[in-house]
């Protein structure tokens, strides 16, 4: 995930296109979460799609309103990583 400092490059190989990758990391910039809880689970053999809640900065979540942000996870080797990264702006 994006950081305090605005690493938001993090996110640049959990993205698919290039419209994409532009538009998520361009968004994550201007408007960078700032609280998040979880919504919804979905888990498969070997995969798990998690769906946030989040609140953003930057003066666009200032009504309260949350706004979607969903991560795909794999299970790899003795752990977890994260597959593919989305948002809802």
């Amino acid at each position: 995930m994006s950081n305090e400092k605005g690493d938001v490059e993090t996110l640049r190989p959990f993205l698919e296109s290039a419209d994409e990758i532009q538009h998520i990391l361009d968004n994550e910039k201007k408007w960078p979460i700032r609280s998040w809880r979880i919504g919804e689970r979905r888990d498969k053999p070997g995969e798990t799609e998690l769906m946030f809640w989040v609140k953003r900065g930057s003066g666009y979540s200032k009504d309260g309103y949350e706004e979607e942000v969903r991560l795909w996870i794999k299970q790899s080797g003795d752990g977890w990583s994260l597959k593919t990264y989305n948002a809802i702006y």
